[in-house]
């Protein structure tokens, strides 16, 4: 059965139609009434969405750009650079000393404890002749005192000389220094042991009468 439906004027009429399906089946007992044919619904197409309207205001208006703003980047302050401590100086530590080198102190201490004797050259044994006096030097009734550094060595002899202190008198210096150069001495000692030193010698020129 056909059925039309009423829709507004605009719209065209739309025809439904009613299918009707036809299965075989078994045939059943007596008892069983045949089952209803199954119908399909009509089904009524959805009416077309009339358009909506669109508010000018709502329409997308091109914004303009947005201001860059520099941005500077932000500087960390780095730590400070640790400041090496300085390293303490260490005590060189005393090295052992060998017995030689730990006997020497002894020994100079042993040394410094013995008298030091300076040479001497008054000895008699010595024979040592005086200088002598200078003619001219007497004549012109020239005196003084020369003093002579001598130095001795080991063996006693004088081995340098030099005039520590002037007569003022050239002539008498020279004839101390002369005699001087030609005497012997008694060397220093210290303990027993002879040694080179420094003496000073003085040498008297004068006139009797």
């Amino acid at each position: 059965m056909a059925a039309w439906l009423v829709q507004p004027e605009q719209q065209a009429p739309t025809l439904a139609m009613e299918v009707i399906s036809v299965a075989l089946v078994e045939k059943r007992a007596a008892s069983t009434p045949p089952p209803e044919p199954e119908r399909v619904e009509e089904i009524t197409p959805p009416a077309a969405a009339e358009p909506v309207p669109v508010a000018e205001s709502a329409l997308s208006v091109p914004q303009p750009p947005e201001p860059v703003v520099e941005t500077k980047p932000e500087v960390t302050p780095q730590p400070p650079e640790p400041v090496a401590e300085p390293v303490p100086e260490t005590e060189p530590q005393p090295q052992e000393l060998t017995q030689t080198e730990a006997e020497q102190p002894a020994q100079e201490t042993q040394e410094a404890a013995e008298a030091l004797t300076e040479p001497t050259f008054e000895a008699a044994y010595l024979r040592n002749k005086p200088p002598a006096y200078p003619r001219r030097a007497r004549k012109l009734r020239q005196q003084g005192t020369v003093e002579l550094r001598v130095r001795v060595s080991a063996e006693g002899a004088p081995v340098e000389l030099a005039v520590l202190q002037s007569s003022g008198v050239a002539l008498l210096d020279k004839a101390a220094l002369s005699a001087v150069r030609q005497w012997r001495f008694v060397p220093a000692k210290r303990g027993r042991t002879a040694m080179e030193a420094w003496v000073v010698v003085p040498i008297h020129f004068k006139l009797e009468g």
